[in-house]
């Protein structure tokens, strides 16, 4: 899996603990019967959300990238039809930012947070 991720996000996770891929099923089979499930990329962000959450609550840290070679990873992980590869995921401690290569110890802060009036309306879709 780490060979799947682009140079920068192997910087990141190269001490993780785990390194996993979340996948989401496109169907679902309410009462029996396959249909579309149109909400398969929600439901991943929630579980990816509540692994995050986790981790965070055990003392770890909880990355999720999608710099990484999506259609090899389908078929380097044997992803089925029907299922869609959605991120990479790498747990672990949080490592020394010296570890780094020097242009991603820069990067090592928090980083800004968007206002909620450029993504939240009233009405109808209006981005700025």
């Amino acid at each position: 899996m780490f060979g799947l991720l682009i140079e920068a996000n192997q910087a990141w996770a190269r001490g993780a603990a785990v390194l996993m891929v979340a996948l989401s099923k496109t169907t679902m089979s309410p009462r029996g019967q396959e249909m579309p499930s149109y909400s398969h990329s929600f439901d991943a962000g929630a579980a990816w959300q509540n692994i995050a959450l986790q981790a965070t609550s055990l003392g770890w840290h909880a990355h999720g990238m999608v710099g990484m070679d999506m259609p090899r990873a389908v078929t380097e992980l044997g992803v089925p039809e029907g299922y869609h590869v959605e991120a990479a995921i790498a747990i672990g401690r949080r490592g020394d930012p010296s570890v780094l290569p020097e242009r991603y110890q820069a990067m090592e802060k928090p980083s800004g947070r968007n206002p909620v009036e450029s993504f939240a309306f009233e009405g109808i879709f209006a981005p700025t």
